[in-house]
């Protein structure tokens, strides 16, 4: 292997693993908090558990406002690691992490020292309700600092799945910095020992801070939720732009291009196919926007399926390197008279990745081979979604 593959595996391998680092410190942090919690809660800090008659309503105001936080902000950071750190190759590999990772161990580490904080100020509502505000406030300017970040390193190749991610931490830093400021002018509103008459506001800005943030962001929350079941993705990789004879498609090809995507959308899959989205050239895209697309939609394929002719095509061979290189799984159609020994990279495909070869005669049989072969990865892909 040479020693720019390495790199790059190298490079894939590390952000990834970050991400599990990160949510393990994560996790770890938000336990020692929320266990602080339950334990202050219990026994207001003395050996013993409180007596039924020692409860107080402000007391239980503190414990649901620490304990809803800490769930939430904990729900909160691990989607925004997971969307951060575990990334397709192809985006782990254009984006630069050494700063963003000391920013967010930063962040994440001060939140732990806080919500630590929080767990044992619940019986000091001045003090309590102030690092509160002042958690709203250092989580905004995380995400403001992270925004920033964001627009200059990351690649829009799937420009709705990210246009959603900044629409949510837009609203999350907007929401905790209003909240942060309307707590802020309560506390030096009221002397800090008359606290306690604003405590019941206090909780219920908060809980209306959690219930706004869960139903502008539900979509980033509860995923699952929203999308039923995951189904099997195939891209097709076939010649496009070699394939014009006298300005007009390839007919040939565009029947057996139309046979695959038939038999694709009848098994339910989702289809990627620049030849139906460029509809074979009457909207033809350029390269800056196809080039990012196929990137994007490879690495959300399951399946890749490549149809060869003896007129290659450069364009399909850069494709199947994208999808070795990701572990994605290859069908490559051939004529039954195509000698695939004269492609000794596309041979060796079987060494990085899955990679079945199909052989046909005529559309009948490119039909019928195609079917079984997708057939039999289809019921474990939606058995394992």
């Amino acid at each position: 292997m040479s020693d720019d593959l390495q790199r790059t595996f190298k490079i894939t391998t590390d952000v990834k693993q970050t991400a599990i680092i990160l949510k393990e410190i994560l996790t770890i942090i938000k336990a020692i908090a929320f266990t602080m919690a339950i334990v202050i809660f219990l026994t207001n800090g003395k050996s013993t558990p409180n007596t039924f008659a020692e409860y107080r309503l402000e007391s239980l105001y503190a414990f649901i406002c620490v304990i809803t936080a800490i769930v939430r902000f904990f729900h909160g950071n691990i989607s925004y690691i997971t969307r951060t750190y575990d990334v397709p190759d192809y985006e782990a590999l254009a984006r630069k992490y050494n700063l963003k990772l000391g920013i967010d161990f930063f962040f994440i580490f001060t939140q732990g020292v806080i919500f630590s904080a929080l767990a044992l100020y619940q019986s000091n509502a001045f003090e309590f309700y102030s690092l509160f505000a002042l958690l709203f406030l250092i989580d905004s300017i995380w995400f403001f600092i992270q925004i920033i970040f964001s627009r200059k390193t990351y690649l829009d190749f799937e420009t709705k799945r990210h246009q959603e991610h900044m629409v949510a931490q837009v609203n999350w830093m907007v929401a905790n910095f209003i909240t942060a400021m309307i707590m802020t002018v309560l506390i030096m509103h009221r002397p800090k020992e008359q606290m306690t008459t604003y405590i019941p506001l206090f909780f219920a800005i908060i809980m209306v801070n959690t219930i706004l943030d869960y139903l502008l962001n539900r979509r980033l929350y509860f995923p699952i939720g929203i999308t039923k079941a995951k189904r099997a993705s195939v891209f097709i990789a076939a010649r496009f732009t070699s394939a014009f004879e006298g300005g007009k498609f390839d007919q040939d090809l565009k029947g057996k291009i139309d046979a695959i995507h038939e038999i694709i959308m009848s098994l339910g899959l989702n289809l990627y196919s620049a030849h139906q989205i460029e509809k074979f050239g009457e909207e033809l895209d350029n390269s800056d926007k196809f080039v990012k697309r196929d990137i994007a939609q490879i690495s959300s394929s399951d399946i890749i399926v490549a149809l060869l002719e003896e007129k290659l095509s450069t364009g399909v061979c850069v494709e199947l390197g994208w999808a070795s290189f990701m572990g994605k799984k290859i069908i490559i159609i051939v004529p039954d008279e195509f000698d695939l020994h004269k492609i000794p990279m596309v041979r060796g495909l079987v060494n990085l990745t899955y990679c079945d070869v199909i052989r046909y005669k005529d559309l009948g049989s490119l039909r019928n081979n195609l079917r079984l072969t997708l057939q039999a990865f289809v019921p474990k892909m939606t058995q394992n979604a």
